[in-house]
């Protein structure tokens, strides 16, 4: 593969995603902002989105969006009260996007933002029961690619090695 469009030889689509949570935790913090676009490959070879969402999540109720999270974000309570939906109908949309053929997910600090949505998706989605939600998706880490010589290396977990593409 030489070119960032050969990713759609191997798979359906591509989901760029990032999140914004209240803490380090996966297991005890939430996401309260989840953006997600979803890239297919026309008929005529062209990239095109197919998906897109950009969702407040609403906390549990009684939680508050800690003060340092607060100023790292620019998140607070009184926005995600008036902007937020449910966890469940954010988890919903995202397994709708994610969970619709062989899918790409792309993330920077993709293990961070995977777990966190492996959490939401495991209290709300039909795929609660089935270990690891997002198992049937590779994942490349935006995190992790370094340019030498004119190559990027995109490290990705995924059945076979890490992929160079031509940035020149």
């Amino acid at each position: 593969m030489n070119n960032l469009r050969d990713i759609f030889q191997r798979y359906e689509a591509a989901v760029f995603f990032d999140t914004e949570t209240t803490g380090l935790d996966a297991k005890s913090c939430r996401i309260i902002e989840l953006a997600a676009i979803r890239i297919e490959k026309a008929a005529d070879g062209s990239l095109i989105e197919t998906d897109r969402a950009d969702m407040f999540i609403k906390l549990p109720e009684g939680e508050k969006i800690p003060d340092k999270i607060v100023e790292l974000t620019g998140i607070t309570d009184e926005r995600l009260a008036a902007e937020g939906i449910p966890e469940g109908n954010a988890a919903e949309a995202f397994a709708n996007m994610v969970y619709s053929g062989q899918t790409l997910l792309v993330a920077h600090n993709a293990q961070f933002d995977l777990l966190f949505a492996c959490e939401m998706l495991k209290r709300f989605t039909e795929f609660s029961e089935s270990g690891d939600i997002l198992s049937p998706c590779d994942y490349l880490d935006s995190l992790t690619v370094t340019k030498t010589a004119g190559h990027t290396r995109i490290s990705w977990r995924t059945r076979s090695p890490p992929i160079s593409w031509r940035t020149k």
